[in-house]
């Protein structure tokens, strides 16, 4: 039986599979601070953020392994659940080998046997019209990102009419005696709020206590990257409702006060390895795909929410890393910087470097207004030192990082 391409039947979705292979190699690779070179189908976005609004898991295919997926899925908005890999089959035929074909059938059918209790039948295949989802030959409904107009409200598209859920709505109101942050999270994180309250949702979950880790990164189930993106000031309440602010360190850089989020230790020795070594631990060169605004984004709105309660408004001013280019886009202490200004709304200038012999060096003038060092981690602090020597020490304000040496963190 072949796929239809009828999806006014998309209240039976229960999972999305979404064609990571079908991206242009140009929106695999990153730019300086980890947006891709090429923008993304906007319809693809579309799909991926309707699907999370509504609950509905999204699987990403690839035959070319998890670590070239996650360049497109740690790098951009798409909301994708899991990665699944596409199984290659290798016949003979009289003793001569035939080439490698990948089984994207039979990687639909992976995804059935993950969701439990999910049919084929229920799921909804995004790629190319052409492409290999469309010539797999399950009885599944099919959807080209080409023809999702631009419209985010999934009430006015109909190509996105698949995701609205009339039975599970959750209503919710402020006025209700029972209502509890708790229930209103988790409700936004099912899937089960209502897409027109939505916003609203975020808003009243940005007001209370919300327990996530930092460490664990941006919870994209509460908000989505591009939602936090799109609305800065509700994703900065939402990172003071859920996490504590940076911790001052027990030294200066001068008489500069130097604070860090967490220790470098456990959980966050991970992430920063998986930010700093992808190309060692992954074997790959160390553009690698990673260090990602995936990874970056909860300690880059942790940070601004700190630099803006300062009161400064200062100017950002990254500690420079190796020069950057389109094979080596590993900076990470730029790529936060980077963050941390869209976020709190504070230019960000690069007027140090890194010179020759590795020194470092300004590059371009100092801003004339009081300024902050961010940096990826501190250790000694004598990058730090180095980095403050050459700015102008009476307008130098603080000196920020996601981590720090444990012994630099007060006792107790």
């Amino acid at each position: 039986m072949q796929p239809t391409s009828n999806t006014s039947t998309g209240s039976d979705v229960r999972g999305v599979v979404v064609d990571l292979d079908a991206l242009a190699r140009e929106q695999m690779s990153l730019g300086p601070i980890g947006r891709p070179v090429d923008p993304l189908p906007r319809g693809l976005e579309l799909v991926t953020e309707a699907a999370a609004h509504a609950g509905i898991p999204v699987y990403g295919l690839t035959r070319y392994g998890r670590w070239n997926a996650s360049a497109i899925i740690t790098n951009t908005d798409l909301h994708i659940t899991r990665v699944v890999e596409v199984p290659v089959k290798t016949e003979t035929t009289h003793g001569f080998a035939i080439p490698e074909t990948p089984d994207h059938r039979e990687a639909l059918y992976r995804v059935g046997d993950i969701h439990v209790g999910l049919d084929v039948r229920n799921l909804l295949l995004v790629g190319p019209a052409g492409g290999v989802l469309h010539q797999t030959g399950c009885s599944a409904l099919l959807l080209d990102p080409a023809d999702v107009p631009d419209e985010p409200d999934i009430h006015l598209n109909p190509a996105l009419s698949w995701a609205v859920r009339p039975d599970r709505w959750t209503a919710i109101e402020a006025t209700d005696p029972d209502f509890d942050a708790d229930d209103l999270v988790e409700a936004i994180c099912n899937g089960e709020v209502h897409p027109d309250r939505r916003l609203w949702a975020q808003d009243m979950a940005a007001g209370m206590k919300v327990q996530f880790r930092l460490e664990d990164g941006w919870p994209t189930d509460l908000m989505t990257r591009r939602e936090a993106r799109d609305r800065p000031w509700t994703a900065m309440r939402l990172a003071e409702a859920m996490w504590d602010g940076p911790t001052r360190l027990n030294f200066n850089v001068g008489d500069v006060p130097a604070f860090a989020l967490a220790p470098y230790a456990g959980g966050w020795r991970d992430t920063m390895q998986d930010l700093k070594d992808w190309h060692r631990r992954q074997r790959r060169n160390r553009s690698g795909i990673l260090p990602s605004p995936h990874l970056l984004l909860a300690p880059a709105v942790a940070l601004a929410v700190a630099i803006r309660k300062a009161g400064w408004r200062p100017t950002i001013v990254p500690v420079p890393a190796h020069d950057w280019d389109f094979e080596r886009p590993g900076q990470v202490s730029e790529r936060l910087a980077a963050l941390v200004g869209e976020f709190a709304g504070l230019p960000v200038v690069r007027c140090l470097g890194r010179g020759r012999t590795g020194d470092y060096v300004r590059v371009a003038r100092t801003p004339n207004r009081p300024v902050v060092l961010v940096d990826d981690q501190i250790t000694t602090g004598k990058t730090m030192r180095a980095c403050a020597r050459l700015l102008d020490t009476r307008r130098l304000k603080g000196c920020y990082a996601i981590t720090a040496t444990v012994s630099r963190f007060p006792a107790g």
